[in-house]
């Protein structure tokens, strides 16, 4: 059964009640797309709600959520998850980010309940989990796509060279790579050696979800007494 939302337990009058007991105007429409992040930020809704499943479980078992409370979220986020899959979920800019989006929807959906599932929990831990459950989850799409591309190169090219292109600053370069069978797994290895300076570079990796492009940046090895490329 959902329960009725008051004005008490509605985030964005909360908000809109806070900025007017200090300014007689509301918030420009310019000032909001400034300071909010939804936009990009909502990639992370599925994480957003996967760590706040979690907090609530964890503050069922010690017992500052009852029973029904954790029924109740685990029941509204599931109806969230629905709704941000179908396309019908409502983000509001005026509620800034991912975070605040999904709260003010949880408590209209439950209640109390809803507002609280912030106990205990701070704002900047929450987006450090949403982030880190992110990489997460998007290093297995990308671990897949390389595997799938690697076998698209094996299946064209084989050992045949192949036309690699690259940027150096703002120049365009061609060179040719041949991959070569690693015999210990069966699969095809190629690399470049770019003789470039990599000081304090360490070790880079990239992707690029546009495009589909993808790359790494490594560094030499050299003898600490010669200072030779080893």
């Amino acid at each position: 059964m959902n329960t009725p939302v008051t004005e008490n337990l509605d985030p964005l009058a909360q908000k809109s009640k806070a900025w007017s007991g200090r300014f007689s105007e509301p918030v420009a429409d310019f000032v909001l797309r400034y300071t909010a992040s939804v936009d990009f930020d909502k990639r992370m809704a599925m994480q957003d709600i996967t760590g706040s499943v979690a907090h609530a479980t964890m503050l069922n078992k010690s017992g500052v959520l009852s029973d029904q409370d954790l029924a109740d979220i685990k029941r509204g986020m599931a109806q969230i998850v629905e709704e941000i899959r179908s396309g019908v979920f409502q983000w509001k800019l005026e509620l800034e980010d991912v975070h605040l989006n999904i709260e003010a929807r949880l408590t209209q959906l439950v209640g109390d309940a809803g507002k609280r599932l912030h106990t205990g929990r701070s704002r900047n831990d929450q987006v450090c989990t949403d982030m880190r459950l992110y990489m997460r989850d998007e290093i297995d799409v990308i671990i897949e796509l390389l595997s799938n591309l690697q076998e698209v190169l094996v299946a064209k090219a084989g050992e045949a060279p192949l036309a690699i292109e690259f940027m150096r600053g703002d120049t365009l370069l061609t060179t040719t790579m041949t991959p070569r069978i690693d015999p210990a797994t069966g699969t095809a290895r190629m690399g470049a050696w770019v003789r470039d300076s990599t000081a304090g570079v360490g070790t880079l990796s990239y992707y690029d979800p546009e495009t589909g492009r993808y790359g790494a940046l490594g560094h030499a090895i050299t003898d600490g007494d010669t200072g030779q490329v080893m």
